[in-house]
C-alpha cells in the first residue's frame, strides 16, 4: 500500500540538487533527503514502496542502484545525470524506471513523479489481486 502521502526520497550531495527538488515535490510527496551511502538502505527498507531520485554523481551511486534493483522490487528509480555523460547512458539501460537531465524542469519532474506513484499504486493493485484471486477447481 503506498502511504499518504506518498514518499519520494532523494540520494545527492549536492545541496543545490536537494534544494530544488524539494521545491518542485513538496506538493506531490514527502521527501526524505539522504546523502550517505550508509543510510540509503535503511531509509529504503522503513519507506518502500517510495520513488527514489539518484543523483548519479553521488557517492557509490551506480553500486547502490545495481543493489536496489536487486533487493528491492518496491523502490521506483528516477535517475538524474548529465546529459551525454556515461554515467547517464549506463543507466538508460539498466531498467531503471526513468533517466532524466539533472538540469530537469519543475512540470516535467513533477509530472514524472505523478506517474511513477501511480505507476507504484497499480503495481501494488496486481499484487492485491493476485493474492486475492481464488483459482477455480480443476475439471475432473
Amino acid at each position: 500500500m503506498i502511504p499518504s502521502p506518498p514518499i519520494c526520497i532523494l540520494y545527492s550531495q549536492d545541496a543545490d540538487l536537494v534544494r530544488r527538488m524539494k521545491a518542485f515535490l513538496s506538493a506531490l510527496a514527502q521527501v526524505r533527503h539522504v546523502s550517505s551511502p550508509d543510510r540509503l538502505d535503511a531509509v529504503l527498507q522503513q519507506n518502500s514502496p517510495a520513488i527514489l531520485v539518484l543523483d548519479l554523481r553521488a557517492k557509490e551511486a551506480r553500486d547502490l542502484l545495481e543493489q536496489i534493483q536487486a533487493a528491492l522490487p518496491d523502490i521506483l528509480v528516477i535517475a538524474l545525470g548529465t546529459l551525454r555523460s556515461e554515467p547517464l547512458r549506463e543507466v538508460e539501460n539498466s531498467g531503471v524506471y526513468a533517466v532524466e537531465d539533472l538540469q530537469i524542469d519543475r512540470r516535467r519532474l513533477q509530472a514524472l513523479v505523478t506517474r511513477g506513484f501511480d505507476h507504484l499504486r497499480v503495481l501494488q493493485e496486481n499484487r492485491d489481486l493476485r493474492k486475492h484471486t481464488i483459482t477455480p477447481y480443476p475439471q475432473l
